[in-house]
């Protein structure tokens, strides 16, 4: 079982994203980039981006160059998210998730987004949250 936002999770996370051509077809003609910060975590704050171009779609550590937009959470939520027990929207309007950037980058990608998120989903029942 990978570690959340561990190499491993990487891995798993990024194999997910390859599994199907479900999500390939759900997020052609998106292009987004998006750096996550994650705060206050086991080993401390984590950095790591998701990226979005033209059907394929990846994660990664560290930060990224250039991202359309900026979403920034605490490790508690980031958590309950990945595990499909908050929602990012109710995140947001409970003030538990902060973005910058292009926002409007995410709400006109948001039907790929929401593709994305379902793709990781998958990846919970194997993942630890420590």
């Amino acid at each position: 079982m990978a570690a959340y936002l561990s190499a491993a999770w990487f891995e798993d996370v990024n194999r997910a994203a390859r599994a199907g051509e479900r999500l390939a077809g759900a997020t052609a003609g998106a292009r987004v980039t998006i750096q996550q910060v994650v705060t206050g975590g086991p080993a401390g704050d984590v950095r790591y981006w998701v990226r979005v171009d033209d059907g394929v779609v990846e994660a990664g550590p560290g930060a990224v160059e250039a991202p359309d937009a900026t979403v920034t959470q605490s490790y508690g939520t980031a958590v309950a998210v990945s595990r499909g027990e908050l929602s990012v929207e109710h995140a947001l309007l409970e003030g538990r998730v902060r973005l910058s950037g292009d926002v409007s980058a995410l709400v006109r990608h948001a039907a790929a987004l929401g593709e994305v998120a379902a793709a990781f989903g998958e990846v919970r029942d194997r993942t630890a949250y420590g």
